[in-house]
């Protein structure tokens, strides 16, 4: 189930579900989208992309699919719901407003309604055939009661949450431990257990200030046998030593019962390894967190323990 919390590009969500239809996997009955998730439109792609150009060497490198504009426009409360599809002559009318609200917010002339709307009706219709759009909170707290299982997964990590992470080099939303309860409605006394998902060395995609990051053979090696490559977009991540301050950091904001250490296999053949235990930042000392300020942290130099690697094939 996709929250109430996401933003969804339809084109790209059906993209991925020609895959499943293409390796004969039965998705109907069993995914589902909230009705109050946001639609991404082709107006929020082309805003991201060309946002992201003007800033020269200050952009952030978004993947360019329209995030930033479209969870932009729903904090501006002229945004798209999947909800609002059931009722197609009602979306209709509500597309139209958004396009001539937004056009204006974005400054975009000469947009191709058209094509969209057909588009959009087309992949509409599937999902209402398939009964794919539905009051996700109900759901959910429907699955509470009767004592199922539920796990969630957030994307991205905590130092691209817009409140918590590097920002102005974040995402447009948290992807912490808060979006349980803001982005699928779930009661805070309902979780049991956080589990930290960590690679053992550091990864980063897009711009944005990285301390342990290495643009040597270790920092190739680690993106090449990793398959360190972004998944909506391909673009190369960046790799570095491990970091723990970010992990420690990360670990108090979410609360862990549990991390997850990943990818260790990826560290064989390396002849040393490095661990950063802390920052350097003038004569001070910082352990176990991150400065807010992107600018101190900017100044920050890493402090490692080194430690023999090794080279058997642990898979």
């Amino acid at each position: 189930m996709l929250g109430n919390g996401v933003v969804i590009d339809l084109e790209g969500l059906f993209k991925e579900l020609k895959q499943l239809d293409d390796n004969k996997i039965e998705y109907r009955g069993r995914f589902f989208l909230s009705d109050q998730a946001h639609l991404v439109c082709k107006m929020h792609r082309i805003a991201d992309q060309q946002s992201d150009a003007k800033k020269g060497d200050k952009k952030i490198g978004t993947t360019g699919k329209g995030i930033g504009p479209t969870y932009a426009t729903k904090a501006l409360r002229i945004g798209l719901r999947i909800g609002d599809m059931v009722k197609w002559e009602r979306f209709t009318e509500k597309y139209n407003t958004f396009i001539e609200r937004a056009s204006e917010f974005f400054g975009i002339s000469d947009y191709d309604k058209e094509t969209e709307l057909e588009d959009l009706k087309k992949y509409r219709d599937i999902l209402m055939e398939n009964n794919m759009i539905i009051n996700s909170s109900t759901y959910i707290h429907k699955a509470i009661a009767e004592g199922k299982k539920i796990m969630a997964e957030g994307a991205n990590a905590l130092m691209l949450d817009i409140d918590f992470g590097t920002y102005p080099f974040v995402t447009s939303s948290n992807p912490s431990i808060g979006s349980i309860c803001t982005g699928l409605g779930v009661p805070p006394q309902a979780i049991e257990t956080c589990i930290g998902v960590v690679k053992a060395y550091t990864t980063r995609v897009g711009e944005g200030y990285f301390p342990t990051y290495l643009e040597d053979e270790a920092g190739k090696h680690m993106q090449e046998v990793g398959k360190e490559f972004g998944t909506t977009t391909g673009r190369p991540r960046r790799c570095g030593w491990l970091d723990l301050n970010i992990v420690q950091y990360a670990s108090m904001i979410n609360g862990c019962t549990s991390i997850n250490l990943t990818k260790l296999d990826v560290l064989s053949g390396l002849k040393t390894i490095n661990v950063c235990t802390s920052y350097k930042l003038g004569d001070e000392e910082i352990k176990g967190e991150v400065p807010h300020g992107i600018e101190e942290f900017e100044q920050c130099k890493a402090v490692y323990e080194t430690l023999p690697g090794f080279e058997e094939d642990i898979r």
